[in-house]
């Protein structure tokens, strides 16, 4: 695992793109979770890793982190991404 300073989103952001190279999921949820830390009011970190923890198998945590990333793109009044994630959620029967 890459390491790196863990405050600074700049830094989650590169670790991602290269774990996504490497088609790593564990290290795209990883680096995602730093970035939601960093950022808890950016949707689309939690919905990119919601859509990792389905490669990994993990639908409990998908489904959560898909609910967590419509409420916030609720609240922000961005109802394309809350129709596109609300469709994603379905298919997964949460």
């Amino acid at each position: 695992m890459l390491k790196i300073n863990p405050n600074e989103t700049e830094a989650y952001r590169e670790q991602l793109k290269i774990y996504q190279q490497l088609k790593d999921y564990r290290g795209i949820v990883n680096a995602l979770d730093g970035l939601v830390r960093l950022n808890p009011n950016q949707g689309y970190y939690l919905a990119d890793r919601a859509a990792a923890k389905l490669d990994l198998k993990d639908r409990a945590g998908a489904i959560a982190d898909y609910r967590k990333s419509i409420a916030l793109y609720r609240q922000q009044g961005d109802t394309s991404q809350v129709e596109r994630l609300t469709q994603e959620l379905r298919k997964l029967g949460g």
